[in-house]
């Protein structure tokens, strides 16, 4: 990674936009568990998380603060965990990420939501009132 520092981006901002029709639940990009972990990897998503190898199923293990193999160390060694381990640890780093662009104003709690609603949602419908609110505000 090169040290060009990037400007700031504009909040709130569109992450993502889909190029399907409004609900359209046929679309590639609105399917739920329709890939496996070579459709990842075949994307180049490999290292996806700084806490665990979800493909290997290890918690990574990191020195303690302080320690002299900080800057030296990989992240290559850890521990087994099992599926469900795993899960809640990417779920957790999810919201913890999601922070950094949803810590202020009316919708910070939104993203907290939608992460929810994709781990335990099993596909269904998201509904949330402040999401409406917010379509309709961009639209206006």
């Amino acid at each position: 990674m090169n040290n060009i520092l990037l400007p700031p981006i504009n909040i709130p901002c569109t992450l993502f936009e889909t190029i399907s029709l409004f609900d359209d639940f046929s679309a590639d990009d609105m399917q739920y568990g329709d890939m496996v972990e070579q459709d990842f990897l075949s994307l180049g998503l490999s290292d996806i998380s700084a806490k665990v190898d979800p493909y290997r199923l290890i918690k990574y293990h990191f020195p303690g603060p302080g320690s002299i193999n900080v800057a030296f160390s990989t992240s290559s060694s850890g521990t087994k965990i099992s599926q469900r381990e795993c899960t809640d640890i990417l779920f957790a780093e999810m919201k913890e990420l999601a922070k950094m662009f949803s810590f202020f104003g009316q919708y910070k709690t939104l993203i907290e939501d939608l992460i929810e609603h994709f781990r335990y949602g099993n596909g269904s419908n998201f509904h949330s009132q402040q999401l409406n609110l917010s379509f309709h505000e961009k639209n206006k």
